[in-house]
């Protein structure tokens, strides 16, 4: 039972994940239009901050309606938790 997504979606995650699940991304590319925004690394989470916003205001260009994030390493402090902290304070809870 395959679910459909109804909406434009977009996953944001780091270039590290995106290569792990490369084959498993593609499948869910092709099968329902996800689209990936690569921008991250593990190695530079300040990096990560910088371009949060840029990545959602790309997302808005391109009509992506719903967007799923990568939960951060070291979510629970520092720059990891800044970010995640930011994430899901833009998180529209439904």
């Amino acid at each position: 039972q395959g679910e459909s997504l109804s909406e434009k979606c977009a996953l944001i995650a780091t270039d590290e994940f995106l290569a792990d699940h490369d084959d498993a991304l593609t499948s869910l590319h092709n099968q329902y239009g996800l689209i990936t925004m690569p921008r991250w690394s593990t190695s530079n989470l300040l990096r990560c901050a910088q371009s949060l916003y840029q990545l959602y205001h790309d997302a808005d260009r391109l009509g992506i309606t719903q967007i799923f994030i990568q939960k951060l390493p070291h979510a629970d402090k520092g720059v990891g938790y800044a970010i995640m902290n930011r994430v899901w304070r833009s998180a529209e809870v439904q």
